[in-house]
């Protein structure tokens, strides 16, 4: 089956912002993977007077779509299309999280290597979200070797993250079946959405891609994007817990203020420390490093490799969107060995 592509932009967010005003702020989540983080998310938002106004698929108002579920999955498409009629104040979106094949890491577009994994994260060309069939099956297409892949299946859901309106552009890795449904991302359209408050973004690796951060930079200017420069953990409840705890209710209504001091503008660098951990926390396993984005500039804390099983926080910064926080990462630690 061939993929038809699809126009593929977001509704324009006047609406969205008298019915926020009358009705209360609103809120939207796409989930790839289990949906129990995603069901304490909706709790939160709607304890703190937010409206659901994610579309629905048969589904009851309380129960959380899941495209881990076969039975949503085969709906994918008719999920991609309400959701360019949705703008709500905040997005939550989780689920696997990576390039577009396990392999990419190894090969830039043109079939050359990437040098490292710092030209890697600012180079890569195409990332996206997607679930668990996905990642058994396209995500770990061996290059070169497709016969000892799994084969690609028609559950399988992938939707871009790297401002793809349509699925101009997006192909199958050599050897592979066609895609069977759109990859095409709704929230990242050809239009920005500028009444978006803010976007979370749970899944592995959601900032590293400079692409992304572009992606965001562009769709939604004022927004603040809370994502991982990291693999994050098997479970992200207490992830989610921790970000609740700290930024509490008020907080996501005008997240542009400093949730600390709600007469201060948002203070990145400061916030990014309180959903991290002290200076000087040692990483046995690097998970759930938490990055905050807002405008063009992004905060994340700094850490550095101290042995073959060990890393350490060693600080934090602010830098622009298009600066690499693995290169980054690597002049710290040369400055460190150095001194």
């Amino acid at each position: 089956m061939t993929v038809i592509p699809s126009k593929v932009q977001r509704a324009h967010g006047g609406n969205r912002l008298t019915n926020s005003l009358r009705l209360g702020p609103t809120f939207c989540i796409v989930e790839f993977l289990d949906n129990s983080d995603s069901t304490l998310v909706k709790r939160r938002w709607e304890s703190f007077g937010f409206r659901d106004v994610t579309p629905r698929l048969g589904n009851p108002p309380s129960r959380i779509i899941t495209f881990r579920n076969d039975r949503y999955a085969e709906k994918w498409e008719e999920f991609q299309d309400r959701l360019k009629k949705v703008s709500p104040d905040w997005f939550y979106i989780s689920g696997h999280h990576s390039s577009q094949h396990s392999t990419s890491i190894d090969y830039e577009d043109d079939g050359k290597k990437f040098p490292d994994y710092s030209s890697f994260f600012q180079n890569q060309v195409e990332v996206g979200f997607f679930n668990e069939r996905y990642h058994l099956g396209r995500f770990m297409w061996d290059r070169g070797k497709p016969d000892k892949a799994i084969k690609s299946s028609p559950l399988e859901v992938y939707m871009s993250s790297t401002g793809r309106h349509s699925d101009a552009g997006l192909r199958p890795w050599p050897d592979q079946p066609p895609f069977q449904k759109s990859p095409a991302n709704p929230l990242f359209g050809e239009l920005s959405n500028p009444f978006c408050r803010g976007l979370l973004l749970v899944g592995c690796n959601t900032l590293t891609f400079r692409i992304v951060r572009r992606t965001l930079a562009r769709c939604y200017p004022e927004a603040v994007v809370i994502g991982l420069l990291s693999k994050n953990s098997a479970s992200a409840i207490p992830l989610i817990n921790k970000i609740f705890r700290i930024c509490g209710g008020t907080w996501f209504r005008d997240p542009q203020k400093d949730p600390f001091d709600p007469s201060k503008e948002l203070d990145l660098l400061n916030l990014t420390q309180k959903l991290n951990y002290p200076v000087g926390r040692i990483y046995r396993r690097l998970q759930d490093v938490v990055a905050v984005m807002f405008k063009n500039k992004y905060s994340f804390p700094v850490i550095i490799r101290k042995t073959a099983n060990t890393a350490v926080l060693d600080s934090y910064m602010t830098t622009e969107i298009d600066r690499s926080f693995f290169s980054c990462w690597l002049a710290r630690a040369s400055q460190s060995s150095a001194g």
